[in-house]
């Protein structure tokens, strides 16, 4: 299934690449940022890739670099560590890192229901 969404992420970047290359480039220096994604690219983090395909990020002063996820890859230690600007995290992963000490800025929650759950004893 994910394979599915990958390529479904590839023809849809594929489709919307002419209208980016389209548009005049400004010859403004960049600003730079990295992306570090939770996971693979898949069909969640689709809206950053056509973006990226768009050169909407462009279009606003940035050229973003956006790093794939995975086993081992905790985005809130490479936030926190400099080597990425911005990370996707889950909000218990993110609040996990406040606990180690660090101080990552939550900028939104994109989802219709919350990803966390606290329960406790009555």
């Amino acid at each position: 299934m994910n394979s599915f969404f990958s390529k479904v992420c590839v023809l849809i970047g594929l489709f919307f690449a002419p209208l980016a290359v389209s548009q005049e480039s400004s010859s403004r220096e960049l600003d730079t940022l990295t992306l570090q994604l939770r996971w693979l690219p898949q069909a969640q983090f689709m809206g950053y890739y056509v973006a990226e395909t768009l050169g909407l990020y462009e279009k606003e002063g940035l050229a973003v670099t956006i790093l794939p996820g995975g086993p081992g890859v905790e985005p809130s230690e490479l936030l926190s560590s400099g080597t990425s600007d911005v990370a996707v995290e889950w909000l218990s992963s993110a609040l996990e890192s406040r606990e180690r000490g660090h101080q990552p800025v939550n900028v939104a929650q994109i989802l219709q229901q919350s990803s966390l759950m606290i329960i406790c004893k009555k």
